[in-house]
């Protein structure tokens, strides 16, 4: 399918291959490394495993193609190693994002047109770079596409080996054919370039042959009717070697002619329906054979956009038929494209009464497109469908959306007691039987249960499955180090994901960065629902036990000394301060000094001034602790992209895109911090709701900074705290306010200390 998409603002780029499917392009940048936990819109890398029956937890934001192996797999029917690796194929061009690389395509055809003799090279010489693709521009879309495809450049790399022979030294035709070619090719982004007609008296192979590539470069330059023209007569031609797939072609013209010449996201079906017509007779021709395979196809694709709901039946058949072999990449594409052009495909906004009715007499179809809704109409049918069928999949479903306080869930908890651990629907029923549980107030024995999981797990479960679990356990904690334990999680992937694909950074050439990508992986670090806990829900008393604890790595304990240690500061809590400056001056160097001047001043008010010029000058100071990748430059060093100090508290803490996309975090009401305490959690709320209160670092900072040296205006420190402070509203989170407050700062340093070098330094103030 080739899809147009308007133009707002700014341009968007499609990727398109005839016959296959394109999504949108962004580019915008910069990008950073984000820590992948649970992977929410694909299974683990490598997909390999998955395509063998490793499902994992299954995800409702999964896409369809994999859920429709997964579906495969619960019912019995495995897939064998032709199938596994047709799948593996279908998610990379998906995952490619139709970012086809025909560079080796290309460099084969410039290699085989290198090695001919110069006499047989045209003067005129092929551009070194030939692009592959084909813009098209309307006045309210951008279409790029495939237009020319790899078995162009193979056909002329076996043609000119063909030729070569046949001419045999003659290198005056051989030269024409190749400039012939030459010109054709220049319409696979370009054009129209259409080759010189040969002379009548040519001999009729050098004939057929450039009446051919007079089709072909017709074809690439848009000229549909022309190009379908010449096919057709070529199809007639018995001196042509092109004979056989002319007629063939010929209907490819009208395909594209029908899905590249219409109104927007329309094609025109009279003439799909004349090339269904014509795609028959070839069909029905045994002499067109060899072309059979190409021709079915190309009519799958024809019979995909005339008649959906017929063709929806017949892929979701042909996907679950066992030894599939070839047809399987093109029936999964085919299937799992067409049931997502009749559905709703906004993953945040599925609903289930906007699903839609084609194709839902199949039982896979149907199982897909419910099992990713998430609302209760969703789970009322799941239901149904469960009892009804007893089956695998719709436990799955019915499982993954129902919640504790339905009547129904024991049974769903007492089916899944039944399944095997052997079962590919495992790890997803049992995932959500240990929640009921946990949600129910069953914590003992799941604990107990999780911990034999993990156990028996560690080394077979995928990693998004193995932090979901940990997730779980998390949950049942039984005092501060067993929350610790499995707070800390490793990120399944890191990934740049700025356009939701969620791919995976890859190995490359560089050994620094394969080095550096490893040790990111092998990092603990906290995922969204142990960073919520311990910003919201844990006391200053309690964190900087855990601060303490050896039970976490250095680098968590450095992140959640470094908050505790500033979140006391922030909450005027001295002894907290004070006990745990310690700790934060051997696990960060870089502050060892500036909190030693911390511990020795004489009062609780020196220590404040302390603390205040030890945060300006450290950037990385932030009262709280992050979700997955640490801040990656240096404590003491700005940041350029603003990931300097903390933003107003009184706003969510961002959340991965993970959490974004599966909207089941983590149950509020059993969040791992029962252990604590009435009056710990009691102290834990009075804080959050203090550091809620506070401004915007840049804000507070320069506040505190003018109050110091309006206090204190003779201590040395004040001049360069007043500039430090004026450089956080320019590198720091801001607000409508931070101008009021940087203009402050600047007119005090420019007043009380206009000669000093901070002054001079500190030439602006910053909204």
């Amino acid at each position: 399918m080739i899809r147009r998409i308007r133009k707002p603002l700014m341009m968007v780029f499609i990727i398109a291959i005839l016959l296959s499917h394109p999504s949108t392009q962004f580019g915008c940048g910069p990008f950073f490394d984000g820590a992948i936990f649970t992977f929410s819109v694909h299974p683990d890398f490598p997909l390999e495993k998955f395509a063998a029956g490793d499902l994992g937890v299954l995800r409702p934001g999964y896409a369809r193609s994999y859920l429709t192996i997964a579906y495969r797999y619960m019912i019995g029917i495995s897939l064998d190693q032709q199938e596994q690796k047709a799948a593996l194929s279908v998610w990379h061009d998906r995952l490619s994002s139709g970012d086809v690389d025909s560079s080796a395509w290309v460099k084969a055809w410039l290699d085989a047109r290198a090695k001919l003799p110069e006499a047989a090279k045209p003067t005129d010489a092929l551009p070194i770079q030939i692009d592959a693709t084909k813009n098209i521009t309307n006045k309210d879309y951008y279409l790029t596409f495939l237009n020319c495809h790899e078995d162009a450049f193979r056909s002329a790399v076996t043609t000119l080996d063909r030729l070569t022979r046949q001419f045999n030294g003659n290198n005056d035709q051989l030269k024409d054919w190749v400039y012939g070619q030459d010109t054709v090719f220049k319409n696979c982004s370009g054009g129209p370039a259409i080759p010189i007609d040969e002379a009548a008296n040519a001999p009729a192979q050098v004939r057929a042959e450039r009446n051919y590539q007079i089709a072909a470069a017709n074809f690439y330059a848009g000229n549909f009717d022309e190009a379908e023209k010449r096919f057709t007569q070529i199809g007639t031609d018995n001196s042509s070697p092109w004979k056989v797939i002319a007629p063939y072609l010929a209907v490819r013209c009208l395909v594209r002619k029908a899905t590249l010449t219409g109104t927007e996201n329309k094609v025109d079906t009279a003439v799909l329906q004349q090339a269904k017509d014509r795609l028959q007779k070839v069909l029905s021709d045994r002499n067109e054979s060899t072309v059979y395979p190409a021709a079915n196809r190309l009519m799958g694709y024809i019979r995909f956009r005339l008649d959906p709901e017929t063709r929806i039946h017949e892929l979701a058949q042909a996907v679950l038929q066992k030894n599939s072999g070839q047809t399987f990449y093109q029936n999964l594409w085919d299937y799992t494209d067409l049931i997502s052009n009749n559905a709703h495909d906004d993953q945040d906004e599925r609903k289930f009464d906007q699903l839609p009715t084609i194709g839902r007499q199949d039982d896979l179809t149907d199982w897909v497109l419910v099992f990713q809704v998430q609302d209760s109409a969703a789970l009322d049918y799941s239901l149904k469908k469960y009892e009804q069928t007893s089956s695998l999949p719709w436990l799955a479903a019915a499982i993954s959306k129902i919640d504790v306080t339905n009547p129904k869930a024991s049974n769903l908890i007492d089916a899944v007691a039944k399944v095997k651990p052997s079962s590919p629907a495992y790890p997803t029923v049992e995932y959500h039987r240990l929640r009921l549980m946990i949600e129910s107030g069953k914590k003992v024995p799941a604990r107990t249960e999780l911990d034999g999981l993990l156990a028996a797990g560690k080394n077979t479960l995928p990693a998004s499955a193995r932090n979901q679990f940990l997730s779980l356990r998390m949950r049942v904690a039984s005092g501060l180090d067993d929350f610790l334990k499995y707070a800390q999680r490793n990120a399944s992937a890191l990934s740049i994901n700025d356009d939701g694909r969620e791919i995976p950074d890859e190995v490359g050439a560089d050994a620094d960065y394969n080095k550096a990508l490893a040790a990111k992986l092998k990092l603990a670090m906290f995922d969204d629902d142990a960073a919520t806990v311990l910003n919201e829900r844990f006391p200053l008393s309690v964190l900087k036990d855990a601060a303490e604890s050896k039970v976490l790595p250095s680098n968590l304990r450095r992140q959640l000394s470094m908050a505790v240690w500033v979140r006391a500061i922030l909450l005027d809590k001295d002894d907290i301060a004070q006990a745990i400056a310690p700790e934060l001056a051997q696990l960060a160097p870089e502050m060892k000094d500036l909190l030693a001047d911390y511990e020795a001043a004489s009062s609780p008010e020196a220590r404040r001034y302390a603390a205040l010029y030890s945060i300006l000058k450290i950037p990385g100071t932030r009262p709280i602790v992050n979700s997955g990748v640490e801040r990656e430059t240096a404590l003491a060093e700005i940041d350029n992209f603003r990931d300097n100090w903390w933003c107003a508290l009184n706003q969510p803490v961002p959340k991965s895109d993970t959490a974004k996309k599966n909207k089941e975090s983590f149950v509020k009401t059993v969040d791992g911090s029962e252990f604590l305490t009435a009056p710990q959690k009691s102290a834990a709320a009075t804080e959050h709701k203090r550091l809620l209160a506070l401004d915007t670092a840049p804000n507070y900072l320069c506040m505190q900074v003018v109050n110091w040296a309006n206090e204190k205006g003779d201590d040395p420190r004040v001049p360069e705290a007043l500039y430090l402070a004026v450089r956080a509203t320019r590198y720091g989170c801001t607000n409508d306010s931070t101008g009021k407050f940087s203009k402050q700062a600047f007119d005090l340093l420019h007043k009380n200390y206009p000669k000093s070098t901070w002054a001079e330094k500190t030439k602006y103030w910053y909204k």
